[in-house]
């Protein structure tokens, strides 16, 4: 029975087991690891460019609040956090077809073994698509918190202290 089925499955799910692929016949582990080893390095830089760029650009908006530099930055922002990731993938791959690869990791063109910095060049050149695809989807939720988080904190009472005691607002701001 299905009930039966279930159990088993959960049983071997919790031993590391997740069964054998109905397309490929293969276990499905090796699949999932084989997939996550490209996932995990470009999902790694796409978000840790995304943060980067979120909180320079928050506090770039928030330290010049109501000015051009906010406008622009916050409408950016929410505009880059709308759009759906895969539209935008679609429209990055459009827009730079034939200068950047629209898929794989390395060139399959690439006769014999290529030296390490080469092979990781060539990797980082697969990367950027997807990764900018994920920074400029990504980038505007932290934007927006960052901007929002710094906005409450320099209406705080010690930010007024820090102020009149003369601290120059570029330091009040990073600090």
């Amino acid at each position: 029975p299905k009930w039966m089925q279930y159990l088993i499955y959960l049983r071997e799910l919790a031993h590391g087991n997740m069964g054998v692929s109905f397309a490929t016949h293969q276990p499905v582990w090796g699949m999932l690891f084989g997939d996550l080893k490209n996932t995990i390095p470009m999902v790694t830089v796409g978000t840790v460019l995304a943060i980067a760029v979120g909180v320079v650009t928050g506090v770039l908006s928030a330290w010049r609040r109501g000015g051009v530099t906010d406008q622009v930055s916050t409408n950016a922002a929410i505009f880059a956090y709308a759009f759906p990731t895969q539209w935008l993938g679609m429209m990055l791959l459009i827009i730079f077809a034939g200068l950047l690869p629209p898929g794989g990791m390395t060139n399959l063109f690439a006769i014999g073994p290529q030296p390490f910095w080469q092979n990781l060049g060539d990797i980082a050149y697969h990367m950027i698509l997807p990764a900018a695809t994920l920074l400029l989807t990504v980038y505007g939720s932290y934007t927006l918190v960052v901007r929002s988080s710094l906005l409450e904190t320099l209406g705080e009472d010690y930010i007024l202290t820090a102020r009149a005691k003369g601290l120059p607002t570029r330091r009040i701001i990073w600090r």
